[in-house]
């Protein structure tokens, strides 16, 4: 009434319940909005007191304040589940079970989910009791009423076991039609003869318990979890654990740097920083970059060369190892189109350059900056077959943006060019031009290869 008509009133935590009630009836907005802010101070919302508010709110259709609880939820989950006052109804403890974010572990929570079914059974007890009719003559003959009150009836009820034994233990819960008698249709929860409805039979629950009984104990079991989205629990661990590789990462990087400044040649990091904000294309040919001389490169393409379109590193000391952390550098490239990495000894050492082909065919398959990369210049880098079927098999996997594939002065062989021009057999590829001149192919081979390469592409022998 104060509110009504002075637009103004005053609530305590005896009273706000019932005004919350009051108001929702009476589409007071402005009311429900001042039960709000009261009960979701700190000092008024907590582990003791959420059950109750959450319920309320949930009565009142207020969805702030209902969200409000929820989160809270999340964030305190085991200190709220394992309080005697926190009590919903089914349907709504069903609603908090199917939270992706409580920080809980799914034997925990299991646990909490049987002691909210056991209390639920008492107070349903002592209801019917409370509510039993005295009996009466003739009454033989009628239909028995369904259970209610039995531990099955409590956990089948609005699907409150079904949203945390389908996401925690196999088999699932059985869906059975209660024909009007049988031991299924006495262990439902109830409802008409010939109607479908879920049954939970004790075989499942005592498998639930073995099942958790066993992965406490660091057992194997033969009931797999089911669960496919992480809890908040387990995503919280998993950031941590991200974060914390991702921090060890970082400190190993920049150490990384700080040791590439005191070794590399001096002129390589003064002459990145002449080069203007923006650039797009830098050529560091012939400047005799060694593996510390990259780690510098890496570094400032992660920051000020992100806008890099062009990068020639032809003819210096490049060998794989090095290259790779370069790799890693230009993934933070995302307008990168050309990287010319010819008269480098990449393939030096045999296994190394197949370590090498299989690498850079990761990378053009992962979609990252490689994969978006028109021209490729890899002449004379000393590749052998097993790079060039690694890049065959990355440029026929997936659509790729290479035009012109530059591979002469290598060590391939018959092989490794007919697989290079098979991958490109069907596909209408951006491929154009592919440069396979003196590498160790046979003239007596080149018309196999050039009848094997599509109409579109210039093949170079």
């Amino acid at each position: 009434v104060d509110f009504i008509y002075a637009a103004d009133f005053d609530v305590t935590v005896a009273t706000v319940h019932q005004v919350l009630n009051a108001a929702s009836k009476l589409k007071l907005h402005g009311a429900i909005t001042v039960c709000t802010l009261f009960l979701t101070q700190p000092s008024h919302c907590h582990a003791d007191s959420v059950g109750n508010i959450l319920e309320s709110a949930h009565k009142a259709g207020a969805s702030q304040l209902k969200e409000h609880c929820l989160k809270y939820i999340d964030e305190h989950t085991t200190a709220v589940l394992s309080n005697p006052s926190f009590h919903p109804p089914p349907a709504l403890f069903r609603e908090v079970l199917s939270r992706d974010g409580l920080v809980i572990d799914e034997l925990e929570l299991f646990r909490y989910v049987m002691d909210w079914a056991k209390r639920e059974q008492s107070k349903r007890i002592l209801k019917a009791e409370e509510a039993k009719p005295p009996e009466e003559e003739g009454e033989e003959g009628k239909a028995a009423e369904p259970d209610r009150t039995s531990l099955t009836a409590c956990l089948c009820d609005d699907g409150v076991i079904e949203q945390q034994l389908r996401d925690t233990v196999q088999p699932m819960l059985l869906r059975a039609k209660d024909s009007g008698g049988g031991k299924d249709a006495s262990a439902g929860a109830g409802g008409s003869a010939g109607v479908s409805k879920y049954v939970v039979p004790e075989q499942l629950l005592l498998e639930a318990y073995q099942h958790h009984a066993l992965m406490a104990i660091g057992q194997p079991s033969q009931v797999s979890d089911q669960r496919t989205r992480e809890r908040g629990l387990k995503r919280k661990e998993r950031r941590e654990l991200e974060g914390g590789e991702r921090n060890r990462a970082d400190v190993a990087w920049k150490e990384r740097v700080q040791l590439a400044r005191q070794r590399a040649i001096q002129a390589t990091e003064a002459w990145l920083a002449t080069l203007p904000a923006g650039v797009e294309r830098v050529s560091m040919s012939g400047m005799g970059l060694a593996a510390d001389d990259l780690v510098l490169v890496s570094e400032w393409v992660r920051g000020k060369g992100k806008n890099v379109v062009e990068l020639d590193l032809k003819v210096n000391h490049i060998h794989f190892e090095s290259l790779c952390v370069l790799l890693d550098g230009l993934k933070s490239c995302a307008r990168l189109r050309g990287l010319a990495l010819g008269q480098n000894p990449l393939g030096r050492g045999g296994a190394e350059g197949a370590r090498f082909g299989r690498r850079l065919g990761d990378a053009i398959r992962a979609g990252g900056a490689l994969s978006r990369l028109e021209k490729l210049g890899l002449g004379g880098t000393e590749l052998t077959e097993d790079d060039a079927r690694e890049l065959a098999a990355a440029l026929g996997s997936k659509d790729h943006a290479v035009q012109v594939l530059g591979l002469s002065g290598n060590f391939i062989g018959r092989e490794g060019a007919k697989q290079l021009l098979q991958s490109q057999k069907g596909k209408v590829g951006p491929l154009h031009t592919l440069v396979l001149t003196q590498n160790r192919i046979d003239a007596a081979d080149f018309p196999e290869l050039r009848s094997l390469a599509h109409p579109g592409l210039s093949l170079k022998l």
